[in-house]
């Protein structure tokens, strides 16, 4: 029988899912179902490479037999039980989101599917309290002194790091620029990838905030999306004159400190998004429209269309209620 090159395999299927995902909807393939062979984000594939290269060591570390694909499924099994025992490089276990996306990576590349008999299913639970990163107001407390403007300027506009890092001068609207470049794009045919990305943008904006003035566009945000998000905050007016001093087509911000939390940052936008449209549970005749968070926020409630809101103005879209269990606090009924 014909020995398999686990090795060339392991690193190559990575490769070929991340080039047929380039320059496709992750959105639009989901609801065709046609996601199961393709990678989508960069920062995924190289995780996923990562994890699929470490997977392809450790076989032949213990010099296993591998004849086809079957037994990379089999071998799959025992590599994540080990890693869930192993400790990490920090000398402490891997935490259960890493041993998720290992356990999600292993998947994709061997091609095991939910309900396979090779699929691991003793990764442990995901608990949002023993979530470290960005849960702490207090992150960013030491870069206040010197940074605390471009910090005033990221909770008043929820970017992501990625966005953050390449927003320009451009990047401001205002209402009128809103409802002139929709009517200019609903009169064009043909539009470019980023025209209707951007046109989906304007669209949403003009629905979900009527009242609004200024907004930023966050170009090719999480997933290849764009948004175009509200300007909030006591520093409102100070963002917006950062932007209009900053030519068109130079950065904002050229510089951004590596140990920022632009994350945290980012949840203080979601908590004063809320606030501007929450009622008080109490208040609210509908019972629907009152969601009960769960596990360590059990006994909080919060306004879902409120959520929602701030659901759309992070990138996460309507619908998204589920985000409150990350982003909002638990004084929000305070």
């Amino acid at each position: 029988m014909r020995i398999m090159d686990y090795e060339k395999y392991l690193k190559t299927v990575p490769k070929k899912m991340h080039f047929r995902g380039l320059g496709h909807s992750r959105r639009d393939d989901k609801k065709h179902g046609s996601t199961r062979d393709k990678i989508y984000a960069g920062k995924t594939y190289k995780t996923y490479a990562y994890w699929s290269d470490r997977f392809a060591r450790w076989i032949q570390e213990r010099d296993l037999p591998v004849k086809n694909s079957t037994d990379l499924k089999t071998y799959s099994v025992e590599f994540l039980d080990e890693i869930r025992q192993e400790e990490s490089q920090k000398g402490k276990p891997y935490s259960p989101s890493t041993i998720k996306t290992v356990q999600a990576a292993l998947n994709k590349v061997c091609g095991i599917k939910p309900g396979d008999k090779y699929y691991f299913s003793d990764a442990p639970q995901r608990h949002r309290s023993e979530i470290t990163r960005s849960r702490n107001p207090e992150s960013n407390k030491k870069l206040e002194k010197k940074w605390g403007s471009m910090m005033d300027a990221f909770r008043g506009i929820g970017c992501r790091r990625n966005v953050a890092e390449h927003l320009q001068g451009r990047d401001l609207y205002y209402r009128s620029r809103i409802y002139t470049e929709f009517r200019e794009l609903m009169q064009k045919e043909n539009l470019t990838k980023d025209e209707s990305a951007l046109l989906r943008a304007l669209k949403e904006t003009i629905e979900y905030f009527p009242y609004d003035d200024y907004f930023v566009l966050h170009r090719k945000d999480k997933g290849g999306r764009w948004r175009i998000a509200p300007i909030i905050g006591p520093h409102k007016d100070e963002i917006v004159e950062m932007f209009k001093r900053t030519p068109d087509t130079e950065l904002v911000w050229p510089s951004i400190p590596k140990n920022m939390d632009i994350h945290a940052l980012r949840a203080d936008y979601a908590n004063r998004m809320y606030r501007i449209y929450a009622r008080p549970t109490k208040t609210i005749t509908n019972k629907r429209e009152i969601y009960h968070c769960r596990k360590d926020k059990k006994g909080m409630k919060l306004d879902k269309p409120a959520m929602d809101i701030a659901a759309i103005s992070l990138g996460h879209g309507s619908g998204r209620t589920v985000f409150a269990d990350h982003y909002l606090r638990d004084s929000m009924e305070e």
